[in-house]
Protein backbone atom coordinates (compact mmCIF):
# COMPACT_ATOMS: atom_id res chain seq x y z
CA UNK A 1 0.00 0.00 0.00
CA UNK A 2 1.16 3.48 -0.76
CA UNK A 3 2.00 5.74 2.13
CA UNK A 4 -0.79 8.11 3.15
CA UNK A 5 1.44 11.16 3.15
CA UNK A 6 3.76 11.98 0.28
CA UNK A 7 7.41 12.35 1.19
CA UNK A 8 8.93 15.84 0.94
CA UNK A 9 9.58 16.85 -2.64
CA UNK A 10 6.88 14.66 -4.24
CA UNK A 11 4.20 16.86 -5.75
CA UNK A 12 0.55 15.87 -5.70
CA UNK A 13 0.59 15.64 -9.50
CA UNK A 14 3.04 12.74 -9.21
CA UNK A 15 1.05 10.89 -6.55
CA UNK A 16 -0.18 8.10 -8.85
CA UNK A 17 3.25 7.45 -10.35
CA UNK A 18 4.85 7.47 -6.89
CA UNK A 19 2.14 5.22 -5.50
CA UNK A 20 2.57 2.65 -8.30
CA UNK A 21 6.35 2.65 -7.90
CA UNK A 22 6.09 2.35 -4.11
CA UNK A 23 3.65 -0.57 -4.40
CA UNK A 24 5.91 -2.36 -6.87
CA UNK A 25 9.02 -1.82 -4.75
CA UNK A 26 7.27 -3.02 -1.58
CA UNK A 27 5.09 -5.78 -3.03
CA UNK A 28 6.62 -8.58 -0.93
CA UNK A 29 6.24 -6.57 2.28
CA UNK A 30 2.65 -5.86 1.29
CA UNK A 31 1.85 -9.56 0.75
CA UNK A 32 3.32 -10.42 4.14
CA UNK A 33 1.37 -7.70 5.94
CA UNK A 34 -1.87 -8.70 4.20
CA UNK A 35 -1.38 -12.37 5.16
CA UNK A 36 -0.60 -11.41 8.77
CA UNK A 37 -3.66 -9.12 8.87
CA UNK A 38 -6.02 -11.73 7.41
CA UNK A 39 -4.80 -14.84 9.23
CA UNK A 40 -3.06 -13.50 12.33
CA UNK A 41 0.43 -13.02 13.67
CA UNK A 42 2.80 -15.81 12.70
CA UNK A 43 0.77 -16.90 9.69
CA UNK A 44 3.42 -15.86 7.17
CA UNK A 45 6.11 -17.82 9.01
CA UNK A 46 3.77 -20.84 9.16
CA UNK A 47 3.14 -20.48 5.43
CA UNK A 48 6.88 -20.44 4.66
CA UNK A 49 7.51 -23.49 6.88
CA UNK A 50 4.66 -25.36 5.20
CA UNK A 51 6.04 -24.54 1.75
CA UNK A 52 9.45 -25.84 2.84
CA UNK A 53 7.97 -29.03 4.39
CA UNK A 54 5.98 -29.62 1.22
CA UNK A 55 9.06 -29.21 -0.97
CA UNK A 56 7.59 -26.08 -2.59
CA UNK A 57 4.67 -28.14 -3.85
CA UNK A 58 0.93 -27.82 -3.38
CA UNK A 59 -0.18 -30.02 -0.45
CA UNK A 60 -2.93 -31.55 -2.61
CA UNK A 61 -1.98 -31.78 -6.29
CA UNK A 62 1.78 -31.66 -5.61
CA UNK A 63 2.43 -29.22 -8.45
CA UNK A 64 5.42 -27.00 -7.87
CA UNK A 65 4.41 -23.65 -6.45
CA UNK A 66 6.33 -20.42 -6.14
CA UNK A 67 5.82 -18.27 -3.08
CA UNK A 68 3.81 -15.18 -3.90
CA UNK A 69 2.51 -16.51 -7.22
CA UNK A 70 -1.03 -17.68 -6.59
CA UNK A 71 0.04 -19.70 -3.56
CA UNK A 72 -2.33 -19.63 -0.63
CA UNK A 73 -2.29 -20.46 3.04
CA UNK A 74 -5.22 -22.81 3.43
CA UNK A 75 -7.22 -22.35 6.59
CA UNK A 76 -10.43 -23.55 8.20
CA UNK A 77 -12.99 -20.78 7.80
CA UNK A 78 -14.89 -21.88 10.90
CA UNK A 79 -11.95 -22.06 13.31
CA UNK A 80 -9.26 -20.00 11.58
CA UNK A 81 -6.82 -22.92 11.99
CA UNK A 82 -3.99 -22.73 9.46
CA UNK A 83 -3.34 -25.75 7.28
CA UNK A 84 -0.99 -26.19 4.33
CA UNK A 85 0.15 -24.16 1.35
CA UNK A 86 -2.00 -24.71 -1.74
CA UNK A 87 -1.99 -23.63 -5.36
CA UNK A 88 -4.89 -21.38 -6.34
CA UNK A 89 -6.79 -24.21 -8.07
CA UNK A 90 -6.71 -26.53 -5.06
CA UNK A 91 -7.46 -23.67 -2.66
CA UNK A 92 -10.58 -22.78 -4.67
CA UNK A 93 -11.70 -26.41 -4.79
CA UNK A 94 -11.23 -26.87 -1.05
CA UNK A 95 -13.37 -23.77 -0.51
CA UNK A 96 -16.09 -25.30 -2.65
CA UNK A 97 -15.94 -28.66 -0.87
CA UNK A 98 -16.24 -26.97 2.50
CA UNK A 99 -19.57 -25.48 1.42
CA UNK A 100 -21.92 -28.43 1.99
CA UNK A 101 -25.09 -26.55 1.02
CA UNK A 102 -23.62 -25.58 -2.34
CA UNK A 103 -22.50 -29.18 -3.00
CA UNK A 104 -26.02 -30.36 -2.22
CA UNK A 105 -27.49 -27.90 -4.72
CA UNK A 106 -24.99 -28.87 -7.42
CA UNK A 107 -25.75 -32.56 -6.87
CA UNK A 108 -29.50 -31.94 -7.23
CA UNK A 109 -28.89 -29.89 -10.37
CA UNK A 110 -26.71 -32.59 -11.96
CA UNK A 111 -29.17 -35.34 -10.96
CA UNK A 112 -32.00 -33.43 -12.65
CA UNK A 113 -30.08 -33.57 -15.96
CA UNK A 114 -29.12 -37.25 -15.84
CA UNK A 115 -30.27 -39.24 -18.81
CA UNK A 116 -31.82 -42.58 -17.89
Amino acid sequence: MAPKKLPPGVKAAHRKEYSLRYTKEHSEERKISIREFRYGAGSHEHFLKQLERQGNRCAICEREVVQGRSTHLDHDHATGQWRGALCISCNNRVGILENALWIEKVTRYLDAWKVS
